[in-house]
């Protein structure tokens, strides 16, 4: 399938995070989203945890993503 709009305006208006076992973080974070052509910006809420690698850098374990419509 192919996506209606070629740009997206991703705005973080919030961000929390906090340590969580094995020293990952926990972030949560909300924000706007705004498509061209879109006349107002949708509402988001994103939660994901940022775990370590051996390496010294950090990968998303998990994600959770909502649109808030309504």
């Amino acid at each position: 399938m192919k996506l209606q709009f070629q740009q997206c305006l991703h705005t973080t208006t919030l961000i929390d995070a906090q340590p969580t076992v094995n020293n990952g973080v926990l972030v949560f974070c909300t924000g706007h989203i705004q498509t061209e052509g879109q006349e107002r910006p949708l509402m988001f809420s994103e939660v994901f945890t940022l775990m370590p690698t051996p390496e010294g850098s950090f990968y998303v374990y998990n994600n959770i993503f909502r649109l808030n419509l309504g």
